[in-house]
């Protein structure tokens, strides 16, 4: 039971930490709908839980070396450049709705990857993982079912409140205009760019 509290509790402090998934997260559930933000928390919390694997095993810690750092930061820098620039001049829609059917299994797939590559890349949620792993086997001496238990309760957390932020967000956009919905783009857009030039200056 300690263990399912402890990680709630890390999973709570983690929903609530803004960084560019977030911003990510609102703007997909508002432009492409509740089913594009879905595959896009899933990539999120899929890359999660790999880091979560990868700190539980030990092995993350053959790739906590500055050379591996500046390059996953260089890496995420670009792809979070790509992903804003594209937000920021992405154009007036004519009407709010949700894609074609015929391009719905491309957004689909592309709002999975876009949330994989956006969390998986970046250096920080490595770091994070990797003290989350220290506290969960040196502070609380967890082990086997309670480890599970620890990083299982964290992730639903995560996962439940990035569902939570899609949905809300779809629910917003039946009241606001598509200019509305440029400038939300173009926000979300702005700020994936700041937290690009972040890591870049984390890599220098």
């Amino acid at each position: 039971m300690d263990a399912l509290i402890q990680g709630i509790l890390i999973g709570i402090v983690l929903s609530i930490m803004i960084g560019p998934v977030f911003f990510a997260l609102i703007q997909t559930g508002m432009t492409d709908g509740f089913r594009a933000g879905w595959l896009m928390a899933t990539g999120v919390i899929v890359s999660d839980a790999m880091y979560a694997m990868l700190t539980y095993f030990g092995i993350s810690r053959l790739f906590h070396s500055p050379n591996a750092e500046t390059a996953m930061a260089w890496a995420g820098a670009i792809i979070l450049f790509g992903f804003g620039i594209k937000m920021v001049i992405k154009p007036l829609p004519k009407k709010l709705s949700y894609p074609k059917k015929t391009s719905l299994h491309r957004t689909l797939l592309k709002s999975f990857t876009r949330g994989f590559l956006l969390n998986g890349i970046n250096p920080f949620v490595i770091i994070f993982w990797l003290s989350v792993a220290s506290a969960a086997s040196v502070k609380f001496g967890y082990t086997g079912t309670s480890s599970f238990n620890f990083y299982f309760s964290a992730l639903l957390v995560v996962y439940i409140s990035d569902l939570l932020k899609v949905y809300t967000a779809k629910k917003l956009r039946n009241f606001v205009s598509s200019k509305t919905i440029v400038i939300i783009n173009r926000i979300a857009g702005t700020a994936l760019i700041l937290f690009g030039i972040r890591l870049l200056v984390y890599a220098w």
